[in-house]
């Protein structure tokens, strides 16, 4: 008799504690590269993001609900806007201003692929190279992970970097 009472109590324990957390994946983390074409004098951009993560993040700064499976042209618009916000290249100082172009959901991964582009980016020998990830480290804190490939021949090949809350920044010179 005592041992079910004591296998009710640490059943109901372990739900009350389960049910503090939520629900969905552990895992924090957005995974970006930065690759740069100079046949075409582009740089693209694209960023692998866990779709309730990136929902939960980009509503807030939404007057909607934002549909991933549908976007909507305003839904788009408020892509760019929240990119331009936690996402930003600069290359000498100067802001680049990029470019939304096509999102794809990728439902067996719970994930959202999303790319953006800048044309007519020339860089040379000596440029300072900067890009500020902030995706939904106002949301995780220090549970965020932003991992970002740079690859930009012949001046980086590749190179893997994790930004997070402390570093949120990485810097290069060409």
């Amino acid at each position: 008799m005592k041992l079910n009472i004591y296998r009710a109590l640490l059943f109901l324990g372990i739900l009350v504690i389960s049910s503090s957390f939520k629900l969905n994946h552990p895992l924090k983390l957005t995974a970006s590269q930065v690759k740069y074409d100079a046949s075409l004098t582009k740089l693209n951009l694209e960023c692998k993001v866990f779709i309730d993560d990136f929902e939960n993040s980009i509503n807030k700064t939404l007057s909607k609900n934002i549909n991933v499976y549908n976007l909507t042209k305003a839904d788009k618009a408020g892509i760019q806007k929240y990119f331009e916000k936690h996402f930003v290249i600069t290359i000498n100082e100067k802001v680049l201003s990029m470019k939304y172009l096509t999102s794809k959901v990728e439902k067996a991964e719970n994930g959202i692929n999303i790319k953006f582009y800048k044309n007519n980016v020339k860089l040379k020998k000596g440029d300072k190279l900067k890009i500020k990830n902030t995706l939904f480290i106002n949301e995780f804190g220090m549970n965020q992970l932003n991992r970002i490939t740079v690859r930009i021949p012949p001046f980086i090949e590749k190179e893997s970097t994790v930004c997070h809350k402390r570093m949120p920044t990485i810097s290069y010179t060409l």
